[in-house]
């Protein structure tokens, strides 16, 4: 099985049925640290932690989950 390890923005609003907002106020209170692919660009794609983001909003059930 191919595990995914980080995820889009985009994806992310899906799985989790949170907003894009959301998303960037939890970035801009540090509570999600994205990956930049090529940070040298204005507008670069932003890539997030699944397992950050399983901590966040699944918190302990997601050991269960997987």
């Amino acid at each position: 099985m191919n595990k995914v390890k980080t995820i889009s923005i985009k994806e992310a609003t899906r799985v989790y049925s949170v907003s894009r907002a959301t998303i960037y106020r939890l970035i801009e209170s540090g509570s999600i640290n994205p990956t930049k692919v090529d940070p040298t660009k204005v507008k670069s794609k932003v890539f997030l932690a699944v397992k950050e983001l399983d901590n966040l909003f699944l918190g302990q059930h997601a050991a269960w989950i997987k």
